[in-house]
Parts: C-alpha cells; structure tokens; sequence
C-alpha cells in the first residue's frame, strides 16, 4: 500500500479548466460524502452474497474516484469489480480493506492540503 495518495494534478487541472475551481471543490466534497456510503454499500453487499450489488459501488466508485485522479484507488476499485463481476470472490474482502485504507489516506492528504471534509 502506498504511503500517501494523491490526486493526479492533471486530471484536476482539466476539471479546473471546465468548471472552474468552485467546481473541483463541489466533487471533492461529493466524493467526500458519497464514498463511505459506498463502501458500506460494497461492504453490506459482499455480507449478503450479492456480488453484482458489489460491482455496482465498486463502479459508481470507480467514475468518481477517476474523475479526480485518485489513480491508485482507481485501479484498486476497477480491479474489486471485475474480479466480482466474473465471479472471482476470494480476496475481495481484503481487497475492500485495502481500499478503504486508501480511501483513508485520500481524506488526510486533502485534509493535510487544507480541502474541507464534507
């Protein structure tokens, strides 16, 4: 696991350049709300059985985590839901840890960097 993540600076000068900078903080503090809801999503879900329910967070995830350049946690996740999507189980629990470390590492990068928690 790495140390620290980050967000790809490019991918966020893109989202600068389309909407603006008012714009980059509406979808990080979207991010920062949406995620733990899907994780608990994913994480009820892998309890239940019902892994297309997993793929699905792990999708809609996937886009947001990709839009602002979260690269690592991107792969992480596009990694979760093809393995739940072609019926391959073991490791996802670990798998979902993992990402909710890096998940965690995300928020205290921002928060060191002075963004807001939502």
């Amino acid at each position: 696991m790495a140390s620290s993540v980050q967000l790809d600076p490019a991918a966020l000068e893109r989202l600068r350049r389309y909407g603006g900078p008012e714009m980059v903080g509406e979808l990080i503090t979207l991010y920062r709300q949406e995620t733990p809801l899907r994780l608990a999503q994913a994480q009820q879900a892998l309890a239940a059985g019902k892994f297309r329910d997993f793929a699905d967070a792990m999708h809609g995830l996937r886009s947001s985590t990709g839009n602002l350049g979260a690269r690592d946690i991107e792969a992480l996740v596009l990694d979760l839901e093809r393995h739940a999507r072609q019926h391959q189980y073991d490791g996802l629990t670990a798998g979902l840890d993992q990402l909710a470390g890096l998940v965690d590492q995300l928020f205290s990068s921002l928060d060191r960097e002075g963004v807001p928690p939502a």
